[in-house]
């Protein structure tokens, strides 16, 4: 998911062009670079209410990032949120009855209640990764889409050992889809103000 930050938005900036246009577009840059820095924070902080990410996961590389960002000749910054599913262990920890390993123990959602699914386990992955699953033939018995997870991909494994399937949680676009409009109205409003601030300062030296 993509969240543009564009210059259209920005009130009297074209009669600002026609007075000052280098200004102008170096003041139209620099707010929207600022929005875009500002917006890509406010929406790390939403997401993170609607779902147990950290801080740390979301600033990771292509995780919730800005690119690319705005220049004086493309007055686009744009806000992008990955859309590769979060892979349910990092919201999972081993559930256990009576001292022995019995399921994963789950909570996406901040502050919500953690479910246990009995039949799933961890599996370290092909690349190196901790990862969840469930066995391949008991997947279409446990309801796994009405806990909200997905286990639409491919089974793995080999058939001596057993077919699994690795379950996946939310991805952050998916998350960013659901905040991304009530940011819209902010973003834009602070974007107009920062421009207006840049081209006073900027006008001054001219």
């Amino acid at each position: 998911m993509a969240f543009s930050m564009t210059v259209t938005g920005l009130k009297k900036f074209e009669r600002f062009t026609q007075k000052l246009p280098d200004v102008a577009r170096k003041a139209a840059a620099l707010a929207i670079n600022t929005s875009a820095r500002n917006a890509r924070a406010q929406a790390s902080r939403l997401i993170r209410q609607q779902v147990a990410f950290t801080t740390k996961y979301l600033n990771e590389p292509e995780r919730l990032f800005v690119g690319p960002f705005a220049t004086q000749e493309r007055l686009v910054a744009v806000l992008r949120a990955r859309q590769r599913p979060t892979m349910l262990a990092r919201f999972g920890k081993q559930a256990t009855r009576k001292g022995k390993p019995a399921g994963v123990r789950v909570r996406v959602k901040p502050g919500g209640a953690s479910k246990v699914i009995r039949q799933a386990f961890f599996v370290r992955l092909n690349s190196g990764n901790l990862g969840v699953a469930v066995r391949a033939d008991l997947a279409g018995q446990l309801g796994l889409r009405r806990l909200g997870l997905d286990s639409s991909i491919k089974p793995t494994g080999s058939q001596k050992k057993g077919r699994y399937i690795v379950l996946y949680g939310p991805s952050v676009d998916q998350v960013f889809r659901t905040v991304k409009d009530d940011m819209a109205p902010g973003v834009s409003a602070f974007t107009d103000s920062e421009f207006r601030r840049q081209f006073a300062r900027l006008a001054k030296f001219k």
